[in-house]
């Protein structure tokens, strides 16, 4: 730029002066350095202007605009409208590389156009998905083209924000497909016709007439009518008619593609009223059965009075207004004192509320099944099942009930919920006589112990006496063969076998106290539960250098102690049977499956063949009875009965040597 104030001082100096020291200067050609100043003055504040034009309208373009160093693909002077649009300031952008600005999705399509771009193709992208700094998506659409300055490559990118255009079109388009599947779902026949020619027909239209829509699109609909005669005539009236009054409907029989004709309903009206030169839509009803149901009414009527299940027609006002034999036949009435009376009279627990209630249920969905009590002539009241149906016509509204006897089905329900009960009953006795049977059983248990140890106290003074006896020699090795051998391995076994009664004794009063004790069923907070089941088998889990991973879990509905248990006996099953060669790994996880939360606990142990998937959690079934393994069997069988109780249920997955995954279920936290 030049300065004001020098050229001012240009000014002052002596023209002679200037003109000797410019070698260039004529005087006789009547050019002057002092034009020659001028015009550059002038062209250089006329180009600072047309810059400072340019600067305004590159920074207040409703465009975005910037440049790319191709060599770099770094942004360089993007305007406001740029910083504007993509939520940065300019130094900001000025770090950014192309891919900063564009989702991973449409990186490699990106490079592409760049590489489209470096090679002097200019580029117009539609709708470019563009992430702001705050990581919001907008779009754009984009116009680039390439230009070299001092050997370098650079581009110049038009950025116009189109999101609210896109989301419009999408809205569009999201209306258009659901005019689409409204034109399609539509229970009727529905064609769309330009100039007496098919322009788009639905399925039920192609479907009722036997045409494929290929074969009826682009169609003059004389295929449909008898005849070009009848075509014409039908013609004239319909849009005659159409165009007085902006609809139309007649019944019309139309040719099947198979050549026998079909009764049809035809409702015509304008695609568009203001434009009608769109073409109108005709809306097809098949009432051929209407036609054959006019036919065949007396025919349906002797169907109706001849049912074998009670048929009643009702009012509004609940009067019976129609009844078939079969119900005269039910109440002991004849049909005349029927229609004499109101649906209160023959159920003896129907009420004008609850008919009310009917009634508004029926509106929404038509039908309604239900029980009540309907009362004989002769004062019998029996149980029915009534099937119920709303019909509004003409203008008035009628309920029809079909009421089945019930009275056989209601005597089996009764029996089985006595036999339910008896049942009940029975198990409860059965875990009273277990648990006193148990609880009984350990006194004698107890007794024998105690008279086996007072039979080695015995042996030992026999032993101790015996010492100092002087016995002939074959007698003495006798005693001690009976005395320290004989009786002595008499008394082990009898010790081991009393251990083992004992054992299932208490095995036996666990499994009865789990169908007795109170539950408390509250939201359980698994994460928590878990690690206090881990922390009580801390000591175990390293003492066997077992890892245990734990994902998160989610909550379910339970009883604390009894979850505890659950998992308690699981995790210690998979402790017991691990993998002799491989270090214990056991997994834990849950997920939620409708109304249940399942739980996965999945080890490397030794497995379970697939014949024992089911027997393991049988009463005393041990996987491998004489194994190293200590228990009586009955861990799974109380880990099922308590999953019983919790509304809950237990499966396992395993083959030998891979493994075994146990799956136990709960119901969700509603």
């Amino acid at each position: 730029m030049i300065n004001p104030e020098e050229f001012e001082i240009t000014q002052k100096v002596p023209l002679q002066s200037v003109a000797n020291s410019c070698p260039y200067f004529d005087a006789s050609s009547g050019c002057s350095v002092q034009k020659v100043l001028e015009d550059l003055a002038r062209a250089r504040l006329q180009a600072e202007e047309n810059e400072q034009k340019f600067q305004a309208l590159f920074e207040n373009a409703l465009d975005g605009i910037m440049l790319l160093d191709c060599r770099t693909r770094r942004f360089l002077m993007p305007n406001q409208q740029m910083c504007r649009m993509l939520g940065y300031t300019a130094e900001e952008i000025e770090q950014l590389t192309l891919l900063d600005i564009l989702p991973p999705s449409v990186h490699e399509a990106a490079l592409k156009h760049f590489e489209q771009l470096a090679a002097g193709r200019p580029q117009q992208v539609s709708a470019q998905s563009i992430r702001r700094k705050d990581g919001q998506i907008f779009y754009a659409d984009i116009s680039a083209a390439l230009f070299w300055l001092n050997g370098t490559s650079y581009a110049v990118g038009i950025f116009r924000d189109v999101t609210e255009k896109k989301h419009c079109q999408e809205e569009q388009a999201r209306q258009q497909q659901e005019l689409d599947a409204v034109f399609q779902a539509v229970p009727v026949g529905i064609s769309h016709v330009q100039k007496r020619v098919f322009i788009r027909v639905n399925k039920i239209f192609c479907d009722f007439l036997g045409y494929s829509a290929e074969e009826l699109i682009g169609r003059d609909t004389s295929c449909l009518y008898r005849s070009k005669e009848e075509f014409e005539q039908w013609g004239q009236s319909l849009y005659s008619r159409l165009q007085a009054s902006g609809e139309v409907m007649e019944e019309l029989t139309f040719r099947h593609k198979d050549g026998h004709f079909v009764d049809v309903l035809l409702r015509g009206v304008y695609l568009d009223p203001q434009d009608r030169s769109k073409g109108e839509l005709f809306a097809l009803t098949d009432i051929t059965n209407r036609k054959r149901a006019e036919r065949a009414l007396q025919f349906t009527q002797f169907a109706v009075d001849h049912l074998t299940t009670p048929m009643y027609w009702l009012d509004s006002n609940l009067r019976i207004i129609r009844v078939n034999q079969a119900a005269c036949r039910a109440l002991g009435y004849t049909e005349e004192e029927l229609l004499q009376m109101s649906i209160l009279d023959i159920d003896p627990i129907y009420s004008r509320e609850k008919a009310d209630q009917v009634w508004a249920v029926m509106k929404q969905t038509e039908s309604l099944r239900l029980e009540s009590l309907h009362k004989t002539k002769d004062g019998r009241i029996f149980p029915v099942e009534i099937v119920s149906s709303y019909l509004n016509y003409d203008g008035q509204e009628y309920h029809c009930a079909f009421a089945q006897d019930i009275s056989e089905r209601k005597a089996a329900e009764n029996a089985r919920e006595k036999l339910l009960r008896e049942l009940r009953t029975k198990n409860e006795e059965l875990e009273s006589i277990v648990f006193v049977a148990s609880h009984d059983l350990r006194g004698p248990l107890v007794n024998i112990e105690g008279f086996a140890g007072e039979i080695r106290r015995t042996l030992e003074e026999i032993n101790t006496l015996l010492q100092g006896a002087p016995l002939p020699a074959d007698i003495s090795d006798r005693l001690q063969t009976l005395l320290n051998k004989d009786i002595r391995e008499s008394l082990q076994f009898i010790s081991a076998g009393t251990a083992k009664m004992d054992s299932l004794l208490s095995g036996l009063l666990r499994l009865s106290r789990v169908g007795t004790i109170p539950f408390r069923i509250e939201p359980l907070r698994m994460n928590s539960l878990l690690q206090l089941v881990l922390g009580t088998m801390r000591y175990e889990t390293r003492r066997l250098g077992a890892r245990i991973h734990i994902e998160p879990l989610p909550d379910c509905l339970g009883d604390a102690v009894q979850v505890n248990q659950i998992f308690s006996n699981l995790i210690d099953n998979a402790l017991k049977y691990r993998h002799p060669q491989e270090p214990l790994q056991i997994w834990i996880s849950g997920r939620t499956e409708g109304k249940e939360v399942i739980y996965t606990i999945r080890d490397n142990g030794i497995g379970i063949a697939q014949e024992h998937h089911e027997k393991i959690f049988e009463i005393f079934h041990r996987l491998y009875p004489d194994g190293p393994q200590k228990g009586e069997g009955l861990g799974l069988t109380i880990v099922r009965r308590i999953l019983d109780r919790l509304d809950g249920r237990i499966w396992v997955e395993s083959e030998p040597g891979a493994g075994a995954s146990f799956f136990v279920a709960l119901p969700v936290v509603r």
